[in-house]
């Protein structure tokens, strides 16, 4: 599972890289953007930090447009869905990826 932010979807360079990487990934393996989030959404900064610092860091956009609770809870939604089908080695339940575009 690869799960990208809006700036990264944007970057052809890693989009190709990732591209790469699915070719060796094993099946079922997906991309998506997370509509929203940027790179500091992946961790838990963008919920404790005031958002008017997050989202004007100067060299990384560090919290996206959406809302970072909102995302927080999306990516968990989105790990379990991933987790579960992997252990049961069926599809990912209907609406798990609420949020999630496929790349």
């Amino acid at each position: 599972l690869y799960v990208l932010g809006d700036g990264y979807t944007k970057s052809r360079y890693l989009r190709e890289g990732i591209g790469q990487a699915l070719e060796r990934s094993a099946p079922g393996s997906g991309c998506y953007n997370l509509k929203g989030a940027e790179h500091g959404n992946f961790v838990d900064a963008a919920l404790w930090a005031p958002l008017w610092v997050m989202r004007n860091l100067p060299l990384i956009p560090a919290a996206g447009a959406g809302d970072p609770v909102a995302l927080h809870a999306a990516m968990g939604r989105g790990a379990v869905a991933f987790m579960h089908a992997a252990i049961d080695a069926g599809p990912v339940a209907p609406g798990a990826l609420k949020g999630y575009v496929p790349l």
